[in-house]
C-alpha cells in the first residue's frame, strides 16, 4: 500500500523533521497516514457492503499472501501470525524499523477502524519490533 511516498523519502523527511524539532510537522505526517488508511479501509468496506464483519476484512487486508497464517478465526475474533513482511525487510534495509513501525504498522489500526469502528486490533508481536514474527489480534467489539 503506498500513496505517493516511499519508504526512503519517509525516513529522510522524518530524519529532517526531527533534526530541525518539527513536532509540529510530525503530528501532520501522522494524521495525512492515517486518512489515507482511514480511506482505504473505507474502499474496503465499500466494497465488501452489505456483508461487512471481521473475516471479510481478514481475507480483503491480506488476501492471499504465503507468508501469513491465520492462527484462529471467526466472527469476532481473528489471530493472524505474519512470517515475512516486504514492508519491515524495506525499512530493515534503511535501519529505521522504529519508523517503519510508527507510519506504516500503525496504519492498520487505521485500515481497520476504517472498514469497522465497532472492531480493534492489538499488535501483539512485531518483525519492526525484534519480534520474530507479527501477531495482529482482531476483535470485534461489537454487543450480541
Amino acid at each position: 500500500m503506498s500513496y505517493g511516498w516511499e519508504p526512503d523519502d519517509i525516513v529522510q523527511i522524518i530524519n529532517d523533521l526531527k533534526e530541525n524539532n518539527e513536532d509540529a510537522s510530525l503530528k501532520i505526517i501522522d494524521k495525512s497516514l492515517e486518512k489515507t488508511a482511514l480511506e482505504l479501509g473505507k474502499k474496503y468496506r465499500d466494497n465488501d457492503y452489505p456483508n461487512i464483519n471481521l473475516t471479510n476484512f481478514i481475507s480483503r487486508f491480506y488476501g492471499n499472501n504465503e507468508n501469513i497464517s491465520i492462527i484462529k478465526k471467526d466472527q469476532n475474533e481473528v489471530i493472524v501470525k505474519t512470517n515475512k513482511c516486504k514492508i519491515f525487510e524495506i525499512f530493515k534495509s534503511l535501519k529505521r524499523t522504529d519508523i517503519g513501525f510508527q507510519y506504516k504498522c500503525r496504519q492498520d489500526y487505521f485500515i481497520l477502524k476504517g472498514y469497522d469502528n465497532n472492531c480493534s486490533l492489538e499488535i501483539e508481536k512485531s518483525l519492526m519490533k525484534g519480534d520474530e514474527c507479527c501477531i495482529h489480534h482482531y476483535f470485534n467489539n461489537k454487543k450480541a
